[in-house]
Formats: structure tokens, sequence, C-alpha cells
């Protein structure tokens, strides 16, 4: 019995965050430039990533390694 209530509990907070993730993640930011698309506020994922201008859309780009 408790085995089957802990799976449904498991399965519970699985599928929230699949639908959490998927609500979140849909957002598309409409652009021209570069400058039009937001920086992000976490610090350090500015130093490896940058929002570009691509098809008119903002996107995350990684940033190329200079050795």
């Amino acid at each position: 019995m408790f085995e089957i209530f802990k799976f449904v509990y498991v399965v519970v907070i699985f599928l929230s965050l699949y639908i959490l993730s998927i609500e979140v993640g849909g957002a598309l930011i409409e652009c021209e430039i570069d400058l039009d698309c937001p920086k992000s506020y976490i610090k350090l994922w500015d130093r490896n990533y940058a929002h570009r201008c691509v098809n008119n859309i903002c996107e995350w780009v990684k940033k190329p390694r200079i050795y």
C-alpha cells in the first residue's frame, strides 16, 4: 500500500514539474538587432552565453571559447 502511495506521489511531482517547464520555456521575444534582447540577471551565465537576434527572435547563443 505504501509503495503505491509513494509511486503516485512521485508521478504527481514529475508531472507538475514537466507542465511548469513547458509553460515557462515558451516565451519568445521579438527583436530587430542584438541590443533589443534582454541581458540575463545571472552574472555567471553572461560569461558563457549571450542573447542574439536570430530571425527576429532572441535566442541564447553560446559564446566561443578563447584560449
